[in-house]
C-alpha cells in the first residue's frame, strides 16, 4: 500500500457558470492579462477548488496554506511560485 497523504486530486472538468471562477475570469480580463494568463489561473483556481471544495465560504488561510504545502511536497512545484 502507498505510504503518505493522497496525490492532489486532478482539477475537474471546467465550470463555466460558477460564480468563483466566472468571478475570476472577469478581474482578470478587466486588468487586460493575455488570454495564457486567463488559462493559467484559471487551472490553478479549479485545483484549488478540487482540493478546498468549491464553496468559497469553506476556504480559509490555513485551507489556502495546506494547498500550498501539499504542492511544493507532492507535486514539487517551486516554492518560490508561492509568493
Amino acid at each position: 500500500p502507498p505510504v503518505g497523504p493522497a496525490p492532489l486530486p486532478s482539477p475537474p472538468a471546467p465550470v463555466e457558470g460558477g460564480w468563483p471562477l466566472r468571478r475570476a475570469r472577469e478581474a482578470i480580463r478587466a486588468r487586460h492579462f493575455s488570454p495564457r494568463t486567463e488559462d493559467a489561473y484559471l487551472h490553478w483556481l479549479r485545483r484549488f477548488m478540487a482540493y478546498a471544495g468549491a464553496d468559497p465560504a469553506a476556504w480559509d488561510e490555513e485551507r489556502l496554506s495546506a494547498f500550498l504545502s501539499r504542492l511544493a511536497t507532492e507535486s514539487r512545484v517551486s516554492a518560490s511560485t508561492q509568493n
